[in-house]
């Protein structure tokens, strides 16, 4: 985790008292029934679909208004591109982008719906040279914001903070005598948004035509 987030990450994020769970009483009061009301939201609207898991974004109550973003994503994935084919990895990062696809992770936007109110995330690949199977991946950005504007996350609840069942979660792992532990491969992707937040998750495709030395944009959403 550490090493996809490290150039927007804070470190010391991590061990913060907040991120602990150890707050004022009066505020976390006010986070416990945001939580509360987050879970019931998750656990309310929440299904599963043909072997996946489909959700809604916990949208926060009054949140301000969400910019569609399409000229900053477009711009993005025009730089994006231009970098990814001057370091040869051009396809290597469209490869996974084109197993999404293949996945049902991400959807081709059809014609009529491209002008349909919703948000465009930017994206940009994080390389891994030490990965033994994904080497590039792409990474999308819902923290940028127009000024004036909120980010998509900050229109989002975060939900309840983990990190203070870490220590009691260690220390149960650390008194049986054999300690096994396994990965759900690729778990995030095996999560589907619900239809009609989807417009909010969307972004795009470069698509090049080397004989015609020709760079398309396909608009595509999170499916």
């Amino acid at each position: 985790m550490v090493t996809l987030c490290l150039q927007n990450f804070e470190i010391p994020k991590i061990w913060e008292l907040e991120n602990l769970g150890i707050v004022d009483p009066t505020e976390r009061k006010a986070t416990k029934l945001l939580e509360n009301e987050t879970l019931a939201h998750f656990q309310e609207t929440v299904t599963k679909i043909d072997n996946r898991y489909e959700v809604a974004l916990p949208w926060l109550a009054g949140h301000p208004p969400v910019y569609d973003m399409y000229d900053v994503a477009e711009s993005r994935l025009l730089s994006v591109t231009k970098r990814l084919l001057k370091e040869n990895i051009f396809e290597a990062y469209d490869d996974v982008l084109r197993q999404w696809q293949r996945d049902g992770v991400i959807e081709t936007i059809p014609e009529d719906e491209i002008s349909n109110p919703g948000h465009y995330l930017p994206h940009r690949p994080v390389i891994k040279p030490s990965s033994a199977t994904t080497k590039v991946c792409p990474v999308f950005d819902a923290s940028f914001k127009r000024p004036g504007y909120a980010s998509l996350n900050e229109c989002l609840s975060v939900g309840p903070s983990l990190s203070e069942q870490i220590p009691p979660l260690l220390l149960r792992f650390r008194t049986g005598a054999i300690g096994v532990i396994a990965d759900i491969k690729q778990a995030f992707l095996q999560l589907s948004v619900r239809p009609e937040d989807r417009d909010f998750c969307c972004g795009g495709m470069s698509k090049i035509d080397r004989n015609e030395n020709s760079l398309d944009i396909v608009e595509s959403s999170l499916g």
